[in-house]
């Protein structure tokens, strides 16, 4: 798709860029595939569940960008700064699909339900064990009594008799367009010939459609919101010389919202992953030529992840992968 970049050097050592591009991303495997799922347990108004969806449309998106660079320094020092927006059309979002798969009936709405519903009134209790009393024993089974001394038991959906049982399924659709913006910054400098050096980065990242936390879930058409937006850091220490290369990186991301959907299917319930901050940290040794020995740690101070609801009360998942360590040798011929 077309792609336009201009470059000007109003001097020697800045560099000022701007570039325009439209693009077409396909949508991820996730949001294709999947299959029909459905919750075991429904209730009278139905049940809920998840799938994928195969007519999904693609990512279209206008780019802009605008940048300059200034190198200060000959030894690879310098400082960046750029701006870029996205317009993107036919963001994935989520949408509620109301279907009766797999034929399933339920007795709620069915006859012997209306039947119980006119002799006994609008009293779950008392419907049960009207049912129980008065209709065909093959269309359900008594396990017991309660200590009211009513009966308990199952009462089966019949088919011709009853209704089907109506899921409300959470699937990708294409929504409406939507606009990302945001600012880059970069800073690396080398400390003359030490060998020593600092790298450090930040994105500021916004959208124009945020989910509204107060909406009470499953109230109203699903919310669409641009989700896997927020602002991140990276800041890094390295060594390179003779041979020896040392790297000590923290990363850092602020807290995003990753769906609108919440575990059990149910939309409007929104699941963010807090922020998260990392250090790792990187050493070899050229030994000789090819030769290489190796350390290395990851989330070496045991940083844990959690994904949360509306509130941090709220936890749906909680993660601890726990710091790896990893040492060897490389060769490269």
């Amino acid at each position: 798709m077309p792609a336009v970049d201009f470059r000007i050097d109003p001097r020697d050592d800045v560099v000022l860029r701007a570039s325009y591009s439209k693009t077409m991303t396909r949508p991820g495997y996730g949001d294709i595939a999947g299959g029909l799922s459905v919750q075991q347990i429904a209730r009278v108004d139905g049940g809920t569940g998840t799938n994928g969806n195969t007519n999904l449309k693609p990512f279209i998106s206008e780019n802009f960008d605008l940048s300059g660079e200034w190198y200060y320094d000959e030894g690879g020092s310098y400082l960046s700064a750029g701006y870029f927006r996205k317009n993107v059309e036919n963001f994935i979002g989520s949408g509620i699909v109301t279907q009766s798969p797999f034929e399933v009936y339920t007795p709620y709405g069915g006859a012997r339900y209306n039947a119980a519903l006119a002799a006994v009134g609008d009293d779950a209790v008392a419907i049960r064990q009207w049912i129980f009393e008065n209709a065909d024993p093959s269309t359900f089974e008594i396990t017991g009594t309660d200590t009211n001394g009513n009966f308990t038991g199952n009462i089966f959906g019949v088919a011709g008799e009853d209704p089907l049982l109506t899921f409300d399924i959470a699937t990708p659709v294409n929504q409406e367009t939507a606009t990302v913006d945001g600012w880059e910054f970069a800073v690396q400098h080398f400390f003359g010939e030490t060998g020593f050096g600092v790298i450090a980065n930040y994105t500021i990242v916004d959208g124009d459609v945020a989910f509204d936390d107060t909406q009470v879930p499953s109230s109203g058409d699903p919310q669409f919101a641009i989700t896997g937006l927020s602002d991140s850091y990276n800041l890094i220490g390295f060594y390179d010389k003779n041979g020896l290369q040392a790297r000590l990186a923290y990363n850092w991301r602020d807290k995003f919202l990753t769906s609108t959907v919440g575990v059990s299917g149910t939309a409007n319930n929104p699941q963010y992953v807090e922020d998260y901050g990392q250090l790792d940290f990187n050493v070899s040794y050229e030994v000789r030529d090819g030769w290489t020995l190796f350390v290395e740690g990851i989330n070496v101070t045991d940083e844990t992840t959690r994904t949360v609801g509306r509130t941090s009360a709220y936890v749906n998942y909680a993660t601890q992968t726990g710091a790896r360590y990893n040492f060897g040798f490389r060769f490269n011929y």
